[in-house]
């Protein structure tokens, strides 16, 4: 699979996807710019120099998959069609050569990820290809969810031993931020049992992931305030049982390693870069895979009924009315082609044949 990432920002969510689509396909995907402080040539004072001071996501990924594209070959390869996908890592931040991408690529092979703290979604992209949104209050046409993700070289292999209940940093307490280097920050999370967490700009953050990847519990404060929508790979009702049993000053340490390990495995499991990756992709291949499928519905319909109401098909037109009714897309055109092949679309595909028959 041939994949252009396109973003020149630092974004969280658009970085989590850059590391889980290289180590995935390496040099398979292609970049419009160089993205170093992704990669392991960087220095520690660059890092340190990041926001998050670098941590988890920086500075991973060997040189030798870097493989940016001069503009002009780039270009080249645009127009050929070359990509399987072209992918906008953060699309609020960077739109780059999209007038071109827009004319030579279906919207089914064009990303979109919106990974803003904000819920506001872009509408001028929404109908012009695949949209993901992390901070997605509510169920969206045509808009998908996504979240954040971690290094699988991040995650324990299993849960270490416990000195302490909880975690030493507190969010929002600046006294706590005492950590300058990773491997200190993570170990406090590793001892504990429990590390608290709650929403900071958004819902999503990093930080739930860290303390999970190292065998720790989060304690994630309102979280059954969380929209389901947002988070969507997230274990929410793991998380709000182990809150409860934080509440409860649970001292039983058995149970506290069961639900430590289940956490880390949940983790290992789901929330991988690579995961968030696939899940992504995989996503986009249903879209692509629906044939028929079509963004601007409303628009669509006026140009079907128009279509069909000169043949004087009106079955044609009660059909197409049912698909929009109860399925939000139209069956693939070849079966409009008599009502014997729309019928055998529909009991192919699970559909109520008491439906098929009212439309005869």
């Amino acid at each position: 699979m041939k994949i252009l990432f396109i973003s020149r920002t630092e974004d969280y969510q658009s970085n989590v996807l850059f590391h889980g689509l290289k180590t995935l396909y390496g040099k398979d995907v292609y970049e419009c710019s160089d993205y170093w402080y992704m990669f392991n040539n960087i220095s520690e004072t660059e890092k340190r120099a990041l926001y998050g001071r670098g941590f988890t996501l920086f500075g991973l990924l060997p040189e030798t998959l870097k493989n940016v594209l001069p503009t002009p070959i780039l270009l080249q390869k645009i127009k050929t069609r070359y990509f399987d996908y072209i992918i906008y890592g953060s699309i609020w931040r960077n739109n780059h050569y999209f007038r071109l991408v827009k004319r030579i690529y279906p919207k089914e092979k064009i990303i979109f990820v919106d990974g803003e703290d904000a819920t506001t979604i872009n509408k001028f992209y929404l109908n012009k290809g695949v949209y993901f949104k992390r901070e997605l209050e509510q169920n969206i046409p045509n808009v998908f969810p996504i979240c954040f993700g971690i290094p699988q070289s991040k995650i324990l292999e299993k849960v270490g031993e416990k000195t302490k209940r909880q975690a030493y940093i507190v969010p929002g307490e600046l006294s706590t931020y005492i950590y300058d280097k990773e491997e200190p920050y993570y170990k406090d999370y590793a001892e504990s049992y429990f590390g608290i967490t709650k929403k900071k700009g958004g819902w999503d953050c990093l930080r739930h992931y860290e303390i999970m990847a190292n065998g720790c519990i989060p304690y994630f404060i309102d979280l059954e305030k969380c929209p389901q929508e947002t988070m969507c790979l997230f274990p929410k009702q793991l998380i709000l049982e182990t809150n409860r049993l934080f509440e409860e000053q649970c001292c039983d340490t058995e149970q506290l390693m069961v639900k430590s390990q289940e956490v880390l495995n949940y983790t290992r499991k789901h929330l991988t870069t690579q995961s968030i990756a696939t899940y992504m992709l995989n996503i986009a291949a249903q879209v692509d895979t629906i044939e028929g499928r079509h963004y601007n519905l409303e628009g669509l319909y006026l140009q079907v009924k128009r279509i069909l109401r000169r043949k004087k098909m009106m079955w044609r037109l009660n059909f197409t009315k049912w698909c929009f009714a109860n399925l939000s897309f139209l069956p693939p055109v070849a079966y409009f082609k008599n009502k014997n092949a729309t019928l055998k679309w529909m009991m192919d595909n699970d559909l109520v044949v008491k439906n098929a028959k009212k439309y005869q």
